[in-house]
């Protein structure tokens, strides 16, 4: 099954030159971005509105050296 996020960053690995820098998101019924066992990734200077779902995931909980900074978030259900 594919990926069901916009920005999915998925089994990656160290990935030093990744990021998701300047975006928006509106009305985004699967979610926003989504961190999994990937590292050293940038997500920054987002915007997400009316977001269904977790705005911005870390999947598993083994993901390290993550910058997320300068995010705006509003209405998250």
């Amino acid at each position: 099954m594919i990926g069901r996020y916009p920005i999915n960053f998925d089994y990656g690995g160290k990935r030093d030159l990744s990021y998701a820098i300047g975006n928006s998101f509106h009305d985004s019924i699967a979610r926003m971005i989504s961190i999994h066992a990937s590292h050293f990734v940038r997500i920054e200077k987002n915007v997400g509105y009316n977001i269904y779902g977790n705005a911005i995931m870390l999947e598993s909980g083994s993901e390290i050296n993550n910058i997320i900074k300068e995010n705006l978030i509003i209405l998250v259900r």
